[in-house]
């Protein structure tokens, strides 16, 4: 039986420099995987960075320092194809996108 571990939760919204600590994330993440990895993340359309904008700006309003931000989906899918995995699949939804990733011996049998 094989087994998929994920993340209950993380937070990759820091800082503004929080793109460096996404990349982090991601490459400790592919280090970890075995054979498949899946994310989630918000999608880059103006809308959702016009949704992000708002929630931050209430949160900035109400005092907390948490900060959403939206990340170029092509720098996240060249440290994941750096490490040596290949996109299988991907799914949109209104907001979010979900990528798998397979190491580069399965990704042919995925797809």
């Amino acid at each position: 039986m094989k087994t998929l571990r994920v993340p209950a939760r993380m937070s990759c919204s820091r800082s503004p420099s929080s793109s460096r600590f996404v990349e982090a994330l991601l490459v400790a993440a592919a280090a970890r995987t075995r054979q498949v990895l899946a994310f989630t993340y918000p999608r880059d359309r103006w809308y959702v960075r016009t949704m992000f904008a708002l929630g931050n700006f209430w949160l900035r309003l109400t005092g907390k320092k948490f900060r959403a931000f939206v990340h170029p989906p092509e720098r996240m899918a060249a440290v994941l194809e750096a490490a040596g995995l290949v996109r299988a699949t991907r799914r949109n939804a209104i907001v979010w996108t979900l990528d798998l990733y397979c190491r580069g011996e399965l990704s042919g049998a995925t797809r």
